[in-house]
């Protein structure tokens, strides 16, 4: 057996002889250490499986549904073949002799589709595609080697569903022992290496590759029901995802297979363990007092007695890694091991998605629900351009410059004596527009009614549809108490700002906005001294009759909700004007029924008004959800929610 002193090393050995074990996780990997790795994997995968080839591809934050799986394109001129089926990146390969080493530098960043291809395609045996009337199926050759962070936050922002497809998780941070002087010559004197490589692979000694091509060749080991037992002592019974059990099992298995051994033995299952950084989840104190099971442990009783002693491990490798360093001079490195200085430390927690706060959406792996489909325009707003192979959407300016600069080589070559502008399919070129809400939520909120409701719990189910449905949001505030001065009115004995006699508007893409949740948090946002209901009913008005009834218009259908406890006591002209002329009396409540009978007459919207039960005229809310034609929904009072918490 070949002496592998490193860990990184050895489990790479291991992918290469288990297929299974071929999607790789590192964290806190940079990018340099990312090209060592899949260096070392591309050589060890074309020894093992005897691929000619190993192709790179890196996935990142752009790919979509066409890229990944294919599309239907334009054909070839020569064979005059209109359209044709172009496979996608992780579609169907021509070569079957081939390996595709999928890179992803930052899991974190990657695209939605590429996150639902992953998910897919991770440990699949057999990939079946139906798109665009193409029916294949296929054995899908890859391997995945992630990058990805070690933070919590980071970590709670990915789809537990995607990183159990992970089944080897390894600490990124590579030791390289290499002397400084010489990789500072070797990056004078040597080449620039292409970016677009992604890797270069690394020469494997010959007694490794003997050694790994005796085991491929070998019948894999016989697991033993002690180490069997021991697997389950490192997984939890409360856990779901049961991949992990698998995954130490796979791996025990290989690694014994590495070192020739007929048996897969509780040492090889705690070797592995501390590779993966896993800790007992049960005690085994009494286990010892079976003496037919210490008589099965016989062949391996000092390795078991030492990794019982949990804690001092971290102490063993920094033993083995003092007593190493001074014994192999880095000069000395190639005669030995090619790739002793390559290090890494155990995990502290592989699994840092079971304590990570959760930071991603509600089924951040589904698109959202599309109930409708615009029928004017297709995509959302103009933000750049990109490269195409159909003739949809096309960037006439953007095409028109990229087919000019070849015009010169063109006409010469293909005797265009008319001089006219040959446009070819690689000249084409798309906009690239924002994603498009098709639904909105507005919420008009009347502050001056909420210190005594509970209006946070009846309002949850509607914040949580605006979330899920991907819908634009508009807030209107009505009631709050600018940060400006305030003047005299001087038709008055009121001192008022007149900004208060205005409602204001707050527009977001989507409810995670922090403008929307720093609205609603009445600790940041006071209460003013007027409401101007009238003046908050007509904004909401303005904004659906745009967002539902102009030209180019994407959002078919909105949910309106309304708090207030209808006491309006600003007039609209008071609101437009910015003063008051008193008496006011009923003005403010005429005006504010005046609008909402507008608002029910539009089309398309759902309206909704949460009732704060006020006991002050509690028949303007029924009288104004009745010209809203709106379903009530009553909020508890303060009193009641906090007896029935006592009781």
């Amino acid at each position: 057996m070949a002496n592998i002193q490193s860990l990184l090393m050895k489990s790479l050995c291991c992918v290469a002889l288990n297929p299974k074990l071929g999607s790789i996780l590192l964290f806190d990997s940079s990018i340099n250490g990312l090209q060592q790795v899949a260096g070392i994997l591309a050589s060890l995968l074309k020894i093992t499986t005897g691929c000619e080839r190993v192709v790179p591809l890196k996935l990142g934050t752009f790919e979509s549904e066409d890229d990944l799986w294919g599309q239907v394109g334009f054909g070839d001129e020569l064979r005059k073949q209109a359209f044709k089926w172009q496979s996608g990146l992780l579609g169907a390969a021509d070569n079957t002799n081939e390996i595709r080493l999928v890179i992803i530098p930052d899991l974190t960043k990657l695209s939605l589709a590429a996150m639902r291809t992953c998910v897919v395609l991770m440990g699949a045996d057999v990939a079946h595609l139906e798109r665009h009337g193409q029916q294949k199926y296929w054995q899908p050759n890859l391997f995945w080697l992630v990058g990805c962070s070690s933070q919590k936050e980071e970590i709670g922002k990915i789809s537990p569903h995607l990183l159990d497809r992970f089944a080897l998780r390894l600490n990124g941070q590579i030791k390289n022992n290499h002397n400084r002087v010489t990789q500072i010559q070797k990056l004078l004197n040597g080449e620039e290496k292409p970016q677009q490589l992604l890797f270069e692979e690394k020469e494997i000694e010959p007694e490794l590759q003997e050694e790994l091509l005796k085991q491929i060749r070998s019948s894999p080991p016989d697991m033993t029901k002690e180490a069997l037992e021991r697997i389950l002592d490192y997984t939890s019974e409360a856990t779901v995802y049961h991949r992990r059990e698998i995954t130490l099992a796979r791996f025990s298995s290989t690694y014994a297979q590495l070192e020739a051994a007929k048996l897969v033995t509780v040492s090889h299952v705690e070797e592995v363990a501390k590779i993966m950084g896993l800790k007992l989840e049960k005690n085994d104190i009494g286990t010892s007092s079976n003496p037919n099971q210490v008589n099965r442990k016989t062949d391996t009783q000092r390795p078991d007695l030492e990794t019982l002693i949990l804690p001092e491990l971290p102490e063993r490798k920094d033993k083995n890694l003092s007593n190493n360093l001074p014994e192999i001079p880095v000069y000395q490195t190639q005669k030995s091991n090619s790739f002793a200085d390559i290090e890494i430390a155990p995990l502290e927690n592989p699994y840092i998605e079971d304590i990570a706060p959760v930071e991603r959406e509600i089924a951040s792996l589904k698109l959202p629900t599309r109930r409708f489909k615009s029928k004017t325009i297709p995509h959302g707003t103009i933000i750049g351009v990109e490269k195409t192979t159909k003739a949809h959407d096309l960037a006439i300016v953007r095409t028109l410059l990229e087919a000019a600069k070849f015009q010169k080589i063109r006409q010469k070559n293909q005797g265009n004596n008319y001089q006219k502008l040959k446009i070819l399919p690689s000249d084409l070129y798309r906009y690239r527009r924002a994603p498009v809400a098709e639904q909105m939520f507005m919420l008009l909120l009347d502050y001056t009614c909420l210190e005594y409701c509970q209006w946070q719990e009846k309002l949850f189910p509607y914040i949580s549809w605006a979330y899920t449905q991907r819908a634009s949001v508009g807030l209107i505030q009505v009631g709050i108490a600018p940060d400006s001065i305030v003047v005299e009115n001087q038709d008055s004995n009121v001192n008022i700002n007149p900004e208060e006699l205005r409602a204001k508007k707050i527009s977001a893409q989507n409810i995670l906005v922090p403008t929307i949740s720093m609205g609603l948090d009445l600790e940041k946002t006071k209460k003013g001294k007027a409401t101007p209901l009238a003046h908050g009913l007509d904004l909401a008005l303005k904004t659906l009759r745009h967002a539902l009834q102009h030209g180019k218009n994407t959002i078919q259908k909105a949910v309106l909700v309304v708090i207030s406890d209808g006491r309006g006591n600003v007039p609209l002209e008071a609101s437009h004007v910015g003063k008051i002329n008193p008496p006011v009396g009923r003005k403010g409540v005429e005006d504010a029924l005046e609008v909402a009978r507008k608002i029910s007459n539009l089309g398309n919207v759902e309206t909704i008004f949460l009732n704060p039960q006020s006991k002050q005229y509690p028949e303007l809310p029924l009288l104004l959800a009745k010209e809203l034609g709106a379903k009530v929904v009553s909020i508890p009072p303060v009193e009641n929610w906090a007896t029935e918490e006592w009781d």
